[in-house]
């Protein structure tokens, strides 16, 4: 189970104000996250919104989303110790909007949690290629026994297949 992380990240909250939108307007910033921990962290984030952007049928949406790059390969959302990502902030006014969202101004900040990661291996190329080792080696022994059941169950079906 991840457990809490000391609180050595470094982190200004992001933030992204949008004003003067038109409908189909798109607004992104990005900010730098340093890991300065030991262990890896997973993100959990929280976004707080004001103003009036964020109100009626077609409010502004803010989506929030991790470099790829410098994360974990097999959780995307982990952050591996003394690594640095980018956090891209996208908001963005439906081209459906309409003019009531004239003039109107909004604020969105994210509040992140980090904790443990649970999973943060890297992805480790196997003997003789490139892929990645996802188990234990595999023995002649059992790639016989393996191959000769299929060979057994193959005979079985043509027999009865002939009996028929």
């Amino acid at each position: 189970m991840p457990t809490a992380v000391p609180s050595t990240l470094d982190w200004i909250p992001p933030s992204i104000t949008v004003s003067n939108v038109k409908p189909g307007d798109i607004t992104t910033t990005t900010f730098v996250l340093h890991n300065d921990n030991t262990v890896p962290i997973e993100l959990s984030t929280v976004e707080l919104r004001d103003g009036a952007l964020f109100t009626g049928s077609t409010p502004l949406t803010v989506d929030i989303s991790l470099s790829a790059a410098g994360a974990c390969p097999l959780n995307a959302q982990a952050i591996p110790p003394d690594t640095t990502v980018t956090l891209t902030m996208t908001a963005s006014l439906p081209a459906e909007a309409g003019n009531e969202y004239q003039g109107l101004t909004g604020s969105a900040t994210v509040v992140a949690t980090a904790t443990e990661a649970a999973v943060c291996e890297p992805a480790i190329a196997g003997p003789g290629g490139d892929l990645a080792s996802t188990g234990s080696p595999v023995s002649i022994g059992l790639t016989l026994v393996v191959a000769g059941a299929l060979i057994l169950g193959g005979i079985a079906v043509a027999r009865r297949r002939r009996a028929r």
